[in-house]
């Protein structure tokens, strides 16, 4: 069942030679996660381009969401039209239903294309995928029916899209090295932050800011699941408190079903006062956490790219992520730190007794996430859209 929730507002200028396309943002149950962040912040920065410039692109745009998220996503991105579609329940209902759903949304609604993630595609000709990461090939992280699927079927699908979009160069390696995609197919449109809004001064609420006291934490953000890899961050607190370092952690992020390894090494260790489970934090407490936190510790196993990594330099907080592809395109050489305890602890024992150290990390941060706003994102975006008009035309 599909229902339009800004379609009278929009029928009205709507264009007939308007080129429009959908985004599929069926998987999002939030707003708090990467994925659901960079959907909002890119498109309403294409969609803010193009109404600028219009003669640039005559685009519109439907946004598919379920109906829970539909009126939240109405009101952040205003200029598109929002379609509520009740999501496949379970990956039975996926396969047996929900492609033939999308294709009946695409025609209805006169959509030339779909932006998707790629689970699986409605329309591979149709379709272009964004992939955040390769997690669903990795065994630590995927279970061997979800493994084949993405070695055999979603290869066969992916080397069918018109274009696939990866949001990070580390990605766009593993696809074209994994599915010997083409690399004139891949098109990288990175993941960004809206600097300004991270830099700007916040408060925290009441209840988050009685929780938190008066005593210095560290952060961690991210949903609890086994890739973010908090039982490390969970370790370093007993290790920083014998060096004399009283911090807390407070952990941003809902739990993931069937997951719970964080919390039994807290019971474990007993340091159930020293550990906040924050759950799903606003952006603008976010953004509060990050500013007074002591620094970000981010020792993710596996990502595509590390939103919470742009968010913490953007807000002036030191953030230290493992060495590995992709944060070396991201974090400063100062950010970035072996997959080992007590390196980690050496390091912030040396922010908190060196302001010199610790005031040149966060400079070098910022000057990282300025670079990274989604103004390159959505010019790139706007240049694809382009192609694949142009190609719709020809």
């Amino acid at each position: 069942m599909t229902r339009g929730v800004n379609s009278t507002a929009l029928k009205a200028g709507s264009d007939a030679t308007a080129f429009k396309i959908g985004v599929d943002a069926t998987a999002l149950v939030d707003l708090h996660s990467g994925a659901a962040r960079r959907i909002i912040q890119l498109w309403s920065q294409v969609l803010e381009r193009v109404h600028r410039d219009p003669l640039e692109l005559n685009l519109e745009v439907a946004v598919l969401v379920r109906p829970s998220l539909a009126k939240r996503v109405a009101e952040q991105l205003p200029r598109a039209r929002v379609i509520e579609i009740t999501p496949a329940r379970g990956p039975l209902d996926r396969w047996l239903r929900w492609g033939r759903t999308l294709r009946r949304v695409m025609r209805a609604e006169g959509l030339e294309f779909l932006f998707q993630d790629p689970r699986p595609l409605a329309w591979p000709e149709k379709t272009i995928p964004t992939v955040h990461d390769l997690r669903s090939l990795d065994k630590r992280f995927s279970s061997l029916p979800r493994r084949l699927y993405a070695r055999i079927w979603a290869g066969r699908e992916l080397r069918r899209c018109p274009a696939v979009i990866s949001v990070s160069r580390h990605v766009a390696e593993e696809l074209k090295r994994r599915y010997q995609l083409p690399a004139a197919r891949v098109a990288i449109i990175r993941n960004g932050v809206k600097a300004r809004a991270f830099e700007a001064a916040r408060d925290l609420p009441r209840e988050l800011a009685s929780r938190l006291g008066d005593r210095p934490f560290l952060l961690a953000v991210g949903h609890r699941e086994p890739r973010k890899n908090l039982p490390f961050a969970i370790r370093l607190l007993p290790l920083l408190k014998a060096a004399g370092l009283d911090f807390q952690l407070a952990i941003a992020g809902r739990k993931v079903p069937g997951y719970g390894e964080p919390e039994a090494l807290v019971r474990k260790l007993g340091i159930e006062p020293d550990v906040l489970f924050l759950g799903d934090v606003p952006e603008d407490s976010l953004c509060a956490l990050y500013q007074r936190a002591r620094a970000l510790v981010f020792p993710s196993l596996l990502e595509g790219f590390g939103i919470p990594l742009l968010e913490a330099m953007a807000a002036s907080c030191p953030a230290f992520v493992l060495d590995r592809a992709p944060f070396d395109e991201i974090a400063p050489e100062g950010s970035r730190l072996p997959l080992d305890l007590d390196s980690w602890v050496k390091r912030l024992i040396t922010l908190e007794k060196d302001p010199k150290a610790r005031d040149e990390l966060i400079a070098a941060g910022r000057i990282r996430a300025v670079c990274y706003d989604w103004d390159g994102p959505a010019s790139l975006m706007v240049d694809l859209l382009a192609e694949l008009k142009a190609e719709t035309c020809s």
